[in-house]
This record gives structure tokens, C-alpha cells and sequence, in this order.
């Protein structure tokens, strides 16, 4: 038993409250809250409600900010966009490497399985960077090359291609974006949203 389970009283809810600062606990206000040191009560369900929307947690490095808890849907976000361009990857490798397979000249089989290869590494690589590192450079290039790639199966072909690209780039951008942002007034503030 901690000491976040034997707390009663709605004022003592959260010590990293700052002073004045209003607590949202009408919704448990019947219920026995047991807490923890993240800002997070919980009714016993598993379910859990932020008392706080700031409080200070100061010396934490970036990689203890995405894995703190209040950065829990940021991060199911980010590792949704990586999965996505992971089995993009596989499925753009399997079927461009298999079509390229399907050539009648040598230069065409090989020069096909280099592309798919190079586009497959290419998206594998910007999905572990916005994985791993967040980064929202590699959501920028993934983006730009989303926008490349429908524009030239539009001018080559005639028809739209590329669309899964253009949604996971754009989804990458606004997701890390909104990463570096809280990370950035973190720093600035030491304040946890």
C-alpha cells in the first residue's frame, strides 16, 4: 500500500498542484480515489481522470516525458502512424518487388526491386524515426514524399496512387507536431500538460 492510496480529502488529491489551482474531483466526489504521483486519480475501475492539468516535474528527459502518462495518447498516436508505415513498407517491398520480378529484361527486374527496395527503406526508416525518436523532421520528409508520390502516379498513370502515404504523412505531422510543442513548453516552464 503507498502512500497515494490513503489519501481522503480532495485538498491533499495532488501535491503538484500549485497554489489555487482548481481540482475537477465532482465526478468522484462519492467515490474512494486512490492516487499517484502522475496527476491521475482513479475510482477503482482502472479508468483514471487528470485532478490537474499542469503541475511541475522538472529534470525529466525526452524520453521519460513520452513515456510519462499524461503523454499516453501522443504516444498510442505515434506508434499507430509508425505500425501503419512499417506495413506499408512490407506490403510497397512485396508487391512493387514482386511486380518488378514480372519484367522481361534483366535491367527492368533489377532496376524495379532497387525501387522498391529504396521506397521500402525509405519508409521504414521515416517510421522509426517518428517511432523511436518522434521526430517530426522525418514527419515532414514522409509528407513531402507522399505529396511527390501522388503527384507522379497522377501525371504516370492517370490515377490517384500514393493516398495511404498522404493520410499517415499528414497524421505524422500533426501528431508530432503536437509532441514537440509540449515538449518544447515543458523545457521552457518546467510544467507538465
Amino acid at each position: 500500500m503507498s502512500e497515494w492510496d490513503n489519501l481522503s480529502s480532495t485538498e491533499d488529491v495532488n501535491p503538484y498542484m500549485q497554489q489555487g489551482a482548481q481540482q475537477n474531483t465532482t465526478a468522484f466526489e462519492s467515490a474512494k480515489l486512490s492516487h499517484n504521483p502522475y496527476g491521475i486519480a482513479h475510482n477503482g475501475d482502472g479508468f483514471g481522470v487528470k485532478l490537474s492539468t499542469r503541475y511541475p516535474a522538472p529534470g525529466l528527459t525526452k524520453k521519460q516525458f513520452y513515456n510519462h502518462p499524461l503523454q499516453e495518447d501522443i504516444k498510442k498516436r505515434i506508434k499507430s502512424d509508425a505500425i501503419v508505415l512499417y506495413v506499408l513498407a512490407g506490403l510497397n517491398l512485396l508487391i512493387l518487388g514482386g511486380m518488378g520480378l514480372l519484367q522481361e529484361t534483366p535491367l527492368l527486374i533489377v532496376t524495379n526491386l532497387i525501387a522498391a527496395i529504396l521506397v521500402a527503406g525509405f519508409l521504414l526508416g521515416m517510421g522509426l524515426g517518428i517511432h523511436l525518436g518522434q521526430s517530426f523532421v522525418c514527419a515532414i520528409l514522409l509528407l513531402v514524399f507522399s505529396i511527390i508520390e501522388m503527384l507522379l502516379s497522377i501525371v504516370l498513370f492517370g490515377r490517384i496512387g500514393g493516398w495511404m502515404f498522404l493520410i499517415v504523412g499528414i497524421e505524422a505531422v500533426m501528431t508530432t507536431n503536437k509532441f514537440r510543442k509540449k515538449w518544447k513548453k515543458y523545457q521552457q516552464t518546467g510544467l507538465m500538460e
